[in-house]
């Protein structure tokens, strides 16, 4: 799996919480090295865990962008994506479905 995360605390805690598992984990710190990762032919990942919020390519920005890229593409296989966010302030959550639309 790829885990994309721009706090290198978090990246740390979630890596060896999931490797714990048994998961293997590459990981990217924002968006856009996620997506030159994601556009390589070398490694096909089954699920990515993106951050919302990171500077350079935000977790939005970075799953339109695949998505385009998989459109462009009807061989390619779709990746799971799912948004993460360590954001737990009330106020992000005043639209329901804020992330409903990164779990795809």
């Amino acid at each position: 799996m790829l885990l994309v995360e721009d706090n290198v605390l978090n990246a740390e805690i979630a890596q060896v919480l999931l490797e714990d598992y048994g998961v293997r984990v590459d990981t990217a710190c924002d968006g856009s090295d996620a997506l030159e990762i994601l556009q390589s032919d070398a490694v096909r990942y089954d699920i990515v865990f993106m951050d919302v919020q990171m500077p350079v390519m935000d977790g939005h920005k970075a799953t339109m962008a695949l998505r385009s890229l998989e459109a462009e593409n009807p061989e390619r296989r779709r990746t799971a994506v799912v948004g993460m966010s360590a954001n737990a302030f009330r106020r992000m959550w005043r639209w329901p479905c804020h992330l409903a639309w990164m779990i795809t």
